[in-house]
């Protein structure tokens, strides 16, 4: 197996070893482009230990900071950085309602409140002919414009940013 670097393989040491005996059982060699390691002598497998441990320090660490800057986001009243639901749109960061998709959310609630089901208000949206927001994020990737289906609607109806809660 050939691998860019032993971090590509994994970064967690465990599943890491557990790939290494299972290859071992089948005789197969892994092989990195970077840093190639020795892995049938003490000193490799050491090397491959450290090695592991700085990558997994690496995970946990981009994780840390992720969650700290999310944290930091969301005490400043900011919405996290993905697809703004349906309703809004993002502008310089924060959401801003979007009048005709509120219409929609609007809609979906007053028949929620009326006793429809999520399957129901998916079927009636649809035969509208409305269809999921369509997004399109800072790489140029599409999402959404897609028929509801029952789990849309739920999202929706259980989404505390429709009581004005910026939530993580």
């Amino acid at each position: 197996v050939v691998a860019l670097r032993l971090d590509r393989i994994s970064r967690v040491p465990k599943d890491f070893y557990t790939i290494v005996e299972e290859f071992d059982d089948q005789q197969i060699n892994i092989t990195t482009v970077d840093n190639d390691v020795d892995t049938t002598t003490a000193q490799g497998r050491m090397l491959l230990g450290v090695l592991l441990q700085f990558a997994s320090f690496e995970r946990e660490l981009g994780a840390e900071r992720t969650r700290a800057a999310m944290m930091r986001r969301a005490e400043k009243g900011l919405p996290g950085g993905s697809c703004p639901p349906l309703g809004y749109d993002r502008i310089d960061g924060k959401f801003v309602i979007n009048r005709s998709e509120a219409d929609s959310v609007k809609s979906i609630f007053a028949s929620y409140l009326n006793g429809e089901g999520p399957s129901k208000i998916a079927r009636n949206l649809n035969a509208d002919g409305l269809r999921t927001k369509k997004w399109t994020a800072n790489t140029g990737r599409t999402t959404g414009g897609k028929r509801y289906n029952r789990n849309h609607i739920h999202r929706i109806i259980t989404n505390p940013l429709y009581m004005g809660l910026i939530y993580f």
